[in-house]
């Protein structure tokens, strides 16, 4: 659990691609999420990292330690270390020379005993925290365990981020993004925007470990708008 945890505190290297392949791999070949009694491998996330070196503008600004769950719009994140970040009243980054911030959003489970995958950073949500108990915060909360003796595990596969946005929508998607995180686009060309707004949706942050080695190209649990 301390290597996983080291690894969400920090991120020295400027070859993200490759810290976030480690990463991927010590997260998904040697943990799951407990919930109760059940238990879920993790088949699919996506990497969000802000910092002044990597300005991932896409990133939900957040202050948190690593290690902790962090709910926004889209799902729920695993987070890397985000204490340095200063935020407004609005959530808003107020201090983008140092601010880093971001997390791990699970997007697909599967659950140990029934076989059953779930995919969808929502669905995922769903399955994790519903049925808690109100009066006990230790009632079935999900935490993440070591991975269970005898359970199989694959080889971790790479694909670009699944990120559905209309291209007409697609520059104000960027001048969105970059204001929560205090980047300025004010004076950029619209075609800079787009740049880059290829940019992050192209990058190779979502990993895969399915269970019995399918392809996600063609798996058909999950959803053909999810597809890589």
């Amino acid at each position: 659990m301390e290597n996983l945890l080291n690894a969400l505190n920090a991120i020295y290297s400027t070859d993200i691609q490759s810290n976030f392949h480690d990463i991927a791999e010590k997260l998904m070949y040697n943990y799951i999420i407990k919930k109760g009694e059940s238990s879920y491998a993790i088949v699919e996330i996506e990497f969000y990292y802000h910092s002044p070196y990597h300005p991932d503008i896409i990133t939900y600004p957040r202050n948190l330690r690593g290690g902790r769950w962090f709910f926004h719009q889209s799902g729920v994140d695993l987070t890397f270390d985000s204490e340095s970040t200063i935020l407004d009243k609005n959530g808003y980054v107020t201090n983008p020379g140092e601010a880093i911030f971001g997390g791990i959003l699970i997007r697909g489970l599967y659950d140990i005993d029934t076989h059953a995958y779930t995919f969808g950073p929502q669905k995922c949500v769903n399955i994790l925290w519903q049925d808690l108990g109100a009066f006990s915060e230790l009632d079935g909360y999900p935490t993440i365990e070591r991975v269970p003796e005898g359970v199989i595990l694959r080889r971790i596969q790479e694909y670009k981020r699944c990120i559905n946005i209309e291209q007409d929508k697609e520059i104000d998607k960027v001048k969105e993004w970059a204001k929560r995180v205090g980047k300025k686009v004010d004076d950029m060309l619209e075609s800079d925007l787009k740049k880059e707004f290829d940019k992050i949706i192209n990058a190779k942050y979502r990993f895969f470990n399915l269970q019995n080695g399918e392809n996600p190209t063609s798996f058909t649990k999950i959803p053909i708008k999810a597809r890589p």
